[in-house]
């Protein structure tokens, strides 16, 4: 089943990258002169965003929606238990946007992708070290903090790099969104084999640590790229 699963995912995969391919076959009159999509998907920022920062922050959506409704079967709660944890999560995510996105994008070092990026691994390791219904509820406000502005940092983030602006922002976002997409499908194979390997909690703070080592590579590897994300905010803020 997992390999039958792969093979449809491979080839949605395959057939979403050919679009993109086919959307750059333009005359080229049509458009100014671009970068190929090859040079800027091997390109250190970007590559090192979407491995390390975008497809691993987004496979947390695994955890809520597919994780969070096999829990509640298993223990008895109803559907209703799931759509008011899945109001929890909108709800605070869109009240925390209102009052925190302003201040978090104003952080230096574009810490605010990165504090959303920890709240995540908070959230998770909160949850499996309480494995109640009340850890889940914790963990579902935190997710919802960290989604109030940790898509948007990120969106910033990726089309204010020299590739994104040399590629071209609309098409820069196609890849971004399809690129999302393979973090969102994995997701759902990441937490069904992690939240079933004993010990669970063993499990998860291996697979936490991981995803926190990534994210701190990441912030390591672009010093240059951060250092130029401050200049080019500063200079909209003048």
């Amino acid at each position: 089943m997992t390999w039958f699963s792969l093979m449809i995912m491979s080839n949605i995969v395959l057939m979403q990258l050919k679009d993109i391919l086919d959307s750059n076959n333009q005359p080229e009159e049509e458009k100014p002169e671009t970068i190929p999509i090859r040079q800027f998907l091997f390109n250190k920022p970007m590559m090192s965003f979407i491995v390390m920062i975008q497809n691993t922050y987004i496979l947390f959506r695994g955890f809520i929606y597919f994780f969070i409704p096999m829990f509640c079967e298993s223990h008895g709660y109803s559907e209703v238990v799931v759509s008011l944890l899945m109001m929890v999560y909108t709800e605070v995510a869109m009240l925390a946007e209102s009052n925190l996105s302003d201040r978090v994008v104003k952080l230096k070092n574009n810490m605010g992708m990165y504090i959303a990026y920890a709240l995540n691994i908070v959230a998770l390791m909160l949850f499996v070290f309480m494995f109640d219904m009340f850890g889940l509820v914790l963990a579902m406000v935190i997710f919802g903090i960290s989604n109030s502005f940790g898509k948007t940092l990120q969106q910033l983030w990726f089309l204010k790099q020299k590739p994104a602006q040399q590629y071209g922002e609309d098409k820069a976002m196609g890849v971004y969104q399809f690129t999302e997409n393979i973090g969102e499908s994995l997701g759902a194979m990441v937490f069904a084999r992690i939240m079933t390997t004993e010990p669970v909690i063993a499990s998860v703070s291996s697979f936490c640590a991981v995803i926190g080592a990534l994210g701190f590579g990441h912030m390591v590897i672009n010093k240059k790229e951060i250092a130029e994300f401050n200049k080019i905010d500063k200079e909209d803020g003048s």
